[in-house]
């Protein structure tokens, strides 16, 4: 199973994102969308070119190559059920400057039922954020987009950011 998420920036430069994703995951990062609260931040266990651990909310993973300035690849850990990868890249073909995120996975388990249902429509939802909070950065964007009826819903009855978050000090 593949999974693309791409955006254009024309009014960004590649050095510009190219240091948002260098930071994603530590404490300064501006990419990763948490200013609406809706999503669990991610965190890294050091900075992305010492191949550190992570994750954010269930989903653990370790960095496997970074390119700084260029992109990042994370492996999910095995007891995810989601044996493979998830990289950010940024975009720099000779179009306007863009992010690119790709799943490159295969679903097992319980995330064979849990892909298709929950986890894949909050997954693209948080990297649309992802993507419109860049925008809103760049002045392009008033703000980020309301999810869908569907993702609401999985956000309602699932565990919040907050919670998540506070776990997630608890660990440090």
């Amino acid at each position: 199973m593949q999974n693309v998420h791409e955006r254009r920036f024309p009014t960004a430069t590649v050095d510009h994102l190219g240091e948002l994703l260098d930071r994603v995951g530590s404490p300064d990062d501006g990419l990763w969308p948490t200013s609406t609260r809706r999503w669990p931040p991610m965190r890294m266990s050091g900075p992305l070119d010492t191949q550190p651990h992570g994750g954010h909310g269930f989903v653990r993973y370790h960095v496997v190559d970074h390119e700084p300035g260029r992109s990042v690849t994370w492996r999910f850990e095995d007891d995810l059920g989601l044996p493979g990868v998830h990289r950010f890249e940024v975009l720099t073909d000779g179009g306007a400057p863009g992010l690119r995120h790709t799943i490159d996975a295969r679903p097992v388990g319980v995330m064979r039922l849990a892909w298709p249902l929950a986890v894949r429509w909050l997954h693209d939802a948080l990297i649309e954020e992802a993507f419109d909070g860049v925008e809103v950065a760049l002045g392009t964007r008033d703000g980020v987009r309301r999810p869908g009826p569907w993702v609401r819903l999985l956000l309602a009855v699932g565990p919040s950011a907050s919670k998540e978050d506070a776990w997630a000090r608890s660990q440090a």
